[in-house]
C-alpha cells in the first residue's frame, strides 16, 4: 500500500498562491461589471509621409467629448528631426512639426521618404484616467 507524506508548509503556500493568481483576475473582472479603466481612454493616430528638405506639421485631434493629456510621435527616417512637438490644449488636438534636411552625400544624409506618426491620448471629459 502507497503511503502519502503530508505535504510541507512550502507547498502549500505555493498552491495557494497558484489558485489565487487563477482565480483573481476572474473575480475581479466580475466585481466590476465587466468594466475597464481603458473604456476611458482613447486614441488618435495620424500619419503621413516627408522627403528631403520639408517640413511638415501633423495633428491628431481628440474627437468631440474628450481631452487631449497625453501622445506621442513616431518616424521611419534615420535624418528626421522633431521641431516641435507637444499637447495644444487649447484646440485639443496633438501636434509634430518634422523636419527632414536635404540630400548631402558629405553629410551622409541620402535621398529618402519617411513616414511620421502622431498619436493623441484623449480622455473622456469629467471621467478618472486609471492606469
Amino acid at each position: 500500500m502507497l503511503r502519502l507524506r503530508r505535504p510541507s508548509p512550502a507547498v502549500v503556500i505555493a498552491l495557494v498562491a497558484l489558485v489565487a493568481a487563477l482565480v483573481a483576475p476572474a473575480w475581479a473582472s466580475r466585481a466590476t461589471g465587466g468594466a475597464s479603466a481603458a473604456s476611458t481612454v482613447q486614441y488618435v493616430k495620424r500619419s503621413t509621409t516627408l522627403t528631403n528638405n520639408q517640413v511638415i506639421q501633423l495633428e491628431a485631434p481628440c474627437p468631440p467629448g474628450t481631452r487631449v493629456f497625453s501622445g506621442g510621435v513616431a518616424t521611419t527616417g534615420q535624418h528626421t528631426q522633431w521641431i516641435v512637438i507637444g499637447p495644444a490644449r487649447v484646440v485639443n488636438k496633438y501636434y509634430g512639426y518634422a523636419y527632414m534636411p536635404p540630400k548631402n552625400i558629405n553629410a551622409g544624409i541620402t535621398q529618402q521618404t519617411a513616414t511620421i506618426t502622431v498619436v493623441a491620448y484623449c480622455a473622456k471629459k469629467g471621467k478618472p484616467i486609471v492606469m
